[in-house]
């Protein structure tokens, strides 16, 4: 099953998760030591 599939499967849902992936990937960058 690829993304697209589940796009059109629901809308809804991926968009949920696709912010959480980018919260989740957002806060982990935070956590990085800033060099």
């Amino acid at each position: 099953m690829s993304f697209r599939d589940l796009r059109n499967m629901s809308p809804r849902l991926t968009s949920r998760l696709t912010w959480t992936l980018n919260r989740t990937e957002f806060s982990s960058l935070r956590q990085l030591p800033s060099s």
